[in-house]
């Protein structure tokens, strides 16, 4: 009879290391997948709200304009830094042509692009008031 060579402090065979392995890289692998989808919509979130913040830039300097001093059709383009980012601002007047009856009025409309890609649009109507 041969004495059992396995004692109770003996640790973890081959297999149960392997499992526990395997589980460890199932789980980090699943943990590390949603960790890049959250980075990539935490960035696209990012990019919209500078992109909010570029086509308020250029609506805030609008509203210091006479209206009826502003196009009443055709549109310009601007390049506006917000953040670390350069965004090209388009704005476009009197798209709606019903909204620019009245010499006092403009439609405006503001898109924002990033890359070549429409991040944000926006679309008011200025008005003198008195």
């Amino acid at each position: 009879m041969q004495p059992d060579l396995r004692s109770p402090e003996a640790g973890f065979t081959l297999i149960e290391v392997m499992v526990a392995l395997v589980l460890f890289l199932g789980i980090s692998a699943t943990l590390g997948t949603g960790y890049v989808a959250m980075l990539k919509r935490s960035n696209v979130t990012e990019t919209r709200t500078l992109a909010m913040g570029a086509a308020q830039q250029v609506l805030d300097v609008l509203r210091l304009t006479d209206p009826s001093t502003l196009p009443t059709s055709g549109s310009s383009t601007q390049n506006v830094a917000i953040g670390g980012k350069t965004f090209a601002v388009t704005t476009t007047y009197c798209a709606t042509s019903s909204y620019c009856a009245s010499a006092s009025n403009r439609h405006i409309k503001v898109s924002v692009y990033r890359s070549n890609q429409k991040v944000f649009d926006v679309e008011t109507v200025f008005t003198r008031l008195r």
